[in-house]
C-alpha cells in the first residue's frame, strides 16, 4: 500500500491576498474608533473559542464578508488558511489575522505595498520551508509534552497490551509487525489517528481505561523526538526490551510491562 502523500496546497495570487486583507480591513472600521479587528475577530468567531478553524474562517470570508467563490475558490480558502497559520495550530488567532492584515493605512501606498510584499514573502516562507516547519512542530510537541498529565497505572496498561498483542506464537515477541498492523498508511510513522485507532480497534482498549485525551498525552510521550509522529523504535522503547528466561533458574527476568513512566 502506498504512502498518502499530503499535497501542498497551491500558492495564492498577491491579487487574492490584497483582495481579502482590504476586505477584511475595511469590515473592521466601525466609524470614528478605526480599525477594530479584535471585534470583527469575535464576529467570526461563532463558538466563542478564541481561534477560527477553516470553516470559520470560510463562512467569514463568504457571509460576513460577502467575497464569492469567482474572487476565492474554497480550495484557496483552504491554502489562505494555512498561510496564516504560523504557528501551525490547525487555527487562526486573532494575532494572525492582525498580522495577515499588516499596516495601516496611514503610510503612503508605496510604502503599504512593500510592508505586504514583505509580509506574504514571510508568511510563504514560513509556510513552506521545511526546516521551519519542522522545527515549529517540534516546539509545539515540546511544549504539550511539559504539560503531560498521564496517570502511571493507565501507562503500564497500555504497555502490558501493546506487548501481550505483540506476540505470535513460536516466533515470540514481534513488535514490528505490530507496529505494520498499526501503521495504515505505510508511510513507517504513526501519528496521533493511527495511535488512536491502534488502541481503540485492534488493542481493544476502552474509554474506561485510557480516554481520548490520556491517548492524545500518550502519543506525546511515545514520541520521544518531538518529531510528531511515533517511530517503530520509539514504540520499542516506550514497550522496553523483550523478557529473557534464565537457563540457571528457569524465570522470566529483565524488563517487564511494569516498568517506570518517564517523561521527557
Amino acid at each position: 500500500q502506498k504512502p498518502n502523500k499530503k499535497r501542498q496546497p497551491p500558492p495564492l495570487d498577491p491579487e487574492i491576498l490584497e483582495m481579502v486583507r482590504q476586505r477584511i480591513r475595511a469590515a473592521a472600521y466601525t466609524g470614528h474608533a478605526g480599525p477594530e479587528l479584535d471585534v470583527l475577530f469575535t464576529r467570526f468567531d461563532k463558538d466563542g473559542s478564541g481561534q477560527l478553524d477553516e470553516e470559520e474562517f470560510r463562512k467569514a470570508l463568504r457571509r460576513t464578508l460577502r467575497i464569492t467563490p469567482e474572487a476565492i475558490s474554497d480550495t484557496q480558502i483552504s491554502s489562505l488558511c494555512a498561510m496564516l497559520d504560523t504557528d501551525y495550530s490547525g487555527t487562526l488567532s486573532i494575532n494572525e489575522i492582525v498580522s495577515f492584515v499588516g499596516a495601516e493605512p496611514g503610510t503612503s501606498r508605496k510604502e503599504r505595498r512593500a510592508l505586504q510584499n514583505a509580509e506574504n514573502e514571510k508568511l510563504w516562507n514560513d509556510y513552506f520551508n521545511p526546516e521551519t516547519k519542522k522545527k515549529k512542530k517540534q516546539e509545539t510537541t515540546a511544549a504539550r509534552k511539559r504539560n503531560l498529565r498521564l496517570r502511571p497505572e493507565v501507562v503500564q496498561q497500555v504497555r502490558a497490551k501493546i506487548n501481550a498483542a505483540s506476540y505470535q506464537g513460536h516466533l515470540g515477541r514481534e513488535l514490528e509487525a505490530l507496529f505494520n498492523r498499526f501503521d495504515r498508511n505505510g508511510n513507517g510513522t504513526l501519528d496521533e489517528e493511527e495511535v488512536r485507532i491502534a488502541l481503540r480497534r485492534n488493542l481493544k482498549v476502552s474509554p474506561a481505561i485510557i480516554s481520548d485525551s490520556e491517548i492524545t498525552s500518550l502519543f506525546y510521550l511515545l514520541d520521544e523526538d518531538n518529531s510528531g509522529s511515533v517511530t517503530v523504535k520509539e514504540l520499542v522503547a516506550f514497550v522496553g526490551p523483550e523478557p529473557t528466561v534464565s537457563k540457571r533458574t528457569g524465570k522470566t527476568v529483565g524488563v517487564s510491562a511494569e516498568q517506570p513512566l518517564t517523561v521527557a
